[in-house]
């Protein structure tokens, strides 16, 4: 069973120094940060999101929606964590998905979830497992290799 977070760190504004997406691109808008070894973060979808059709977020939205959420806790972490909140964003660049299976995709009104588990972390280079969820079941789930420049 996938664990529903209930108190966030960031939400809404508060995500963007921490992504370098603007809207409409935005594909996260809460925050939980760890809870029981994981990361935790959310999206509601809404009718007027960038890869949104028929009433669903595409396949593509939610490896989107995974890949900021990666991207709000590496950002995270360096600003806040390690204090190092001189940082404008963290940077870095995600060079390879892999093993990714989307088995269904979220309707419009639905909040979604991601669970990062790290697999590999060092300060350059780090492998983490997502999942994207609903209080459903399953959405997507895939590894991800990221590199931070910073």
């Amino acid at each position: 069973m996938n664990l529903i977070p209930d108190q966030p760190i960031l939400t809404g504004d508060q995500i963007l120094p921490y992504i370098p997406q603007r809207p409409p691109m935005v594909f996260v808008d809460t925050f939980y940060g760890l809870i029981d070894n994981a990361l935790y973060s959310s999206l509601l979808v809404t009718p007027d999101m960038v890869f949104v059709e028929d009433g669903k977020l595409l396949d593509i939205g939610l490896i989107e929606f995974l890949t900021q959420s990666g991207y709000v806790w590496f950002s995270y972490r360096e600003k806040v964590i390690l204090q190092k909140g001189d940082l404008e964003i963290t940077k870095g660049y995600l060079c390879k998905i892999k093993n990714v299976h989307v088995s269904d995709t979220p309707s419009i009104g639905t909040r979604i979830y991601s669970r990062m588990d790290v697999i590999f972390f060092s300060s350059s280079f780090s492998t983490i497992h997502m999942t994207a969820y609903t209080e459903d079941g399953t959405l997507a789930e895939g590894d991800f290799d990221v590199i931070s420049l910073n």
